[in-house]
This record gives C-alpha cells, structure tokens and sequence, in this order.
C-alpha cells in the first residue's frame, strides 16, 4: 500500500490527529518538480513533504518535516508522517517517539498497530511481538489485530513464533473469515513446512471465496511449487496470468524453469521486476539461479540488492555469506553469519556453518570449537562433527579429530570428507598405512577431494 495512503487511512482511523490546517497528501506525478520557494508555514512544510516521498527522497522530506515540526511541535499530522518516513530509513527509535508523542491525539490500539509496523520494517521483530501482544490484549476481539501479531511473528523468521503465528491467523480467520490477506501470510508459511495437506487446505479455502482472484491463483502455484506439485502449480500460474499479471506469478513460474531454460527464466524475472521494482525476494530468486549457474559475481550483485531492499532478508543474507566464503571472503561470511544466528541462536546448522567458516579460514578456533559444540548439544549429525573434527586437526588434536570423523563415519559412511580428514589425521599421527587406506576410499567416492583440502591449505 502507498505510505501517503496509509496515512491518510490511519488518520481516519484517529480523527482526533487531523488539524484544519493539515493539507492533503497531494496526487502527484515522478514529473512534477519539487516546489522552489521554501513553505511559510507547518502546513507548506508537510506539503512539500509529500512531493518528496513521492520522488522517493525520504531524506529530503525528513528534513521538511522537521521544519514543520519546529514551526509547530504539536502538529500530529506532520509527526505522524515523520514516523512514516523514519521508519522507512530505518531510524526505527526515532519513529516510536514520534508514535510515542501522538499519544494524546490517537487511540491507544491505534498507536500499537503503528509500532507493530515500524518494529517489524526495522527489523526488531522481539518488540512488534511485545506490541502485537499488548494489541490482542487490548483488542482480543479483532481479527486484525491477531493479523498483525501474526505477521509479526512470521517475519521474525523463527520456527516456533511461525508455529504460533499459525495459531494467530487461524483465530484471525474464525472471527473474520473474510479477511483474504490472511489467507496468503499463512499459506506461506504452511509452503514453508512443506505442509502438503494444509497448503490445500488454505488456498481451497481462499479460493472458494474468491475463484477469480489473480492473487490467489498466483500465491497457490507458488506454494504448490514449494511442496513439489510443478504439475498443479503451472495450470494456477496459467490461471493466474489469464486473470492479471502478477509479480508472484512470473517469480514462481521463473523458479520452476528447468536450467537448460536460462533465457526464459531470466525474461520471467525481468517481467516481475517491471511489476515490482522494489521486491527483495525476486532478487534473491535471481542470486540462487545465479549461484546454480556458476555465476558468483551476478549473484553477488542479486543478493546485495535484496539487501539493500530489505536488510532483513534472511535468504539474501544467507546467500551473500555463502558466496564470500566460497571466495575465501571469511570476515564478511561470519559478519553474515553473525547476522543470522543473532536471528536464529538455537539453528544447530547455522552454528555448524560458522564453525566451520573460522575453521577454513583458520582462525579463532577456539570460538569455531564452541560453535560446534553448541551446535551438537542441539543436533547431532555427521557434518558438525565432521566441522569439528577438521577444527581439532587444525589445532593439532589428531586424536580428538580422529574421534570425531569416526563418529562422523559411523553416522554418514560414505562422507568423502571425513574419510580423506581422518586420512590426514591417521597419516600425521603415524598411522600412514590407515591413513592412506582412508584417503583412497575418499578418492573413490570423491575424485575432486584432494584439489578441494588443497584449498583450505591442507595436503597429505
């Protein structure tokens, strides 16, 4: 929804915030010039305001709006689009006091859905939670409000606040079961789970009360696409684009695009992008076919612009810090990495891919040691420990690194890896015959082995 008429809505919603003087946001076109003669006025201020979030000059209007505020500090209007446009450069406190001093002029529930959005578009998802919380309290009757908890939680990105926003948007639909919008939020996370039976569920349900919806056609092929439908997904793309063409259409039928299809995958891409400009998503869609294709420079450039999009973008995140460790960039993956497990402390496989990230770059083995122990008390399985046997090899703990490949074999036999590291563990600690034998049977599942230890700087 466009950020002048959000505003406009939420000052409908809390008619005390309107003042006679306040000018409308203006209908305004990318030509027209912004006004030359500096505003008179609080109102000229907010005005000219509006002109320059409609050029997409964020800074510019936050420093009208501070000029309208100096002028007239108790002019709502004028505060609670500031909070608007701070929220969008990301000053996420600055934004809340503004909410914050709107309290004398709004109502209480208005004031926690705004926080609920300036949290999450900021990335604090622990605080639009609080808020989406306190809302439901003070509103346990609105289906927007569990709507907004909800989507508060999925953003968070986190496996059990997904699981309660499942809750939120079920209790969402049953007290207003024409809220469509929610129909979509938990449809992906039902995708995510790769929940076959409720992903059919969702999108039956949203269709039946709209079967004409481009949207739904569209957001029901993708998720059909997520849980291995292709067939059912491509006859809703189809559906889909005969309706309206939609962004989500072009981006799930590109993703579906065999590889040996590059050009017509890109050109899907292309189509959604003129739909969309600015979604983060389709760009990371573009850095994974990227990354496929051998293109790390290109997908590099996909990620980047995702996060410039959207810093919170977990997948873009997540790309960027496997293709700078793939480029022997380790400082910036574990700066990436660092990132992620902030989000995510109890993925046992994040942690894993940190330990293993210092062990590579062969550094700070200490903290690469208890990132694999934490990530193992976790889950325990054959790649942390093979993570943590290379990091005891490094530090010259053959016998502690004989251990864990051991443990690691047991649980993956054929994990080339482990068997060429316990090769070099063997043949340094003097067991050269057991050592060699290793290395052959790693040799054999994995030819190219040797050439990928020579990389980390490790030879028999």
């Amino acid at each position: 929804m466009h950020k002048l008429v959000v505003i406009a809505a939420l000052l409908a919603a809390a008619a005390p915030v309107a003042r006679a003087q306040a000018p409308s946001p203006p209908t305004l076109t990318r030509s027209e010039p912004p006004p030359v003669a500096a505003p008179r006025d609080a109102g000229g201020w907010l005005a000219r305001s509006y002109v320059e979030q409609e050029r997409g000059d964020n800074r510019a209007a936050r420093a009208s709006l501070d000029e309208a505020l100096k002028l007239q500090p108790d002019f709502p209007l004028a505060r609670l689009t500031r909070a608007m446009v701070l929220s969008d450069l990301k000053e996420t406190d600055a934004a809340i006091a503004d909410i914050d001093a709107l309290g004398a002029f709004t109502p209480p529930d208005q004031i926690l859905r705004m926080k609920i959005d300036i949290f999450r578009t900021g990335g604090r998802y622990r605080e639009a939670i609080d808020a989406g919380k306190a809302l439901v309290a003070l509103k346990p009757d609105s289906a927007d409000a569990y709507r907004r908890l909800g989507h508060a939680r999925q953003a968070s990105e986190n496996e059990a606040e997904g699981k309660a926003a499942l809750a939120d948007y079920d209790k969402a639909l049953k007290l207003d079961p024409d809220m469509l919008k929610v129909y979509a939020l938990r449809g992906e996370i039902l995708s995510a789970r790769r929940d076959v039976k409720g992903v059919e569920r969702n999108y039956q349900a949203w269709l039946a009360k709209a079967p004409d919806s481009a949207d739904a056609h569209a957001a029901y092929a993708d998720a059909l696409r997520r849980v291995g439908k292709p067939d059912k997904a491509k006859v809703e793309i189809d559906r889909a684009l005969e309706l309206k063409p939609s962004a989500q259409a072009y981006l799930a039928r590109a993703e579906m695009t065999p590889d040996d299809q590059r050009d017509a995958a890109l050109a899907d891409i292309d189509k959604a992008l003129a739909l969309e400009p600015k979604s983060s998503f389709t760009y990371v869609a573009r850095a994974r076919m990227r990354g496929r294709w051998k293109q790390p420079d290109l997908a590099m450039a996909d990620a980047e612009k995702a996060l410039e999009l959207w810093p919170e973008n977990f997948a873009a995140r997540l790309i960027r810090y496997q293709l700078n460790q793939d480029s022997g960039h380790y400082d910036l993956a574990i700066k990436d990495l660092d990132n992620l497990i902030a989000r995510r402390p109890d993925e046992a496989m994040l942690l894993n891919n940190r330990c293993w990230t210092r062990a590579l770059a062969n550094r700070e083995l200490d903290l690469a040691l208890a990132d694999c122990e934490v990530s193992l008390k976790i889950a325990r399985n054959p790649a942390t420990l093979d993570s943590r046997a290379f990091v005891k090899l490094r530090k010259g703990d053959l016998a502690g690194s004989i251990a864990d490949y051991d443990a690691a074999l047991k649980l993956a036999p054929d994990q080339a890896a482990s068997l060429f590291g316990r090769g070099l563990a063997k043949r340094r600690s003097g067991a050269t015959a057991a050592g060699d034998a290793d290395l052959a049977a790693a040799r054999k599942i994995a030819p190219e082995i040797d050439k990928r230890f020579a990389g980390y700087g490790v030879t028999p």
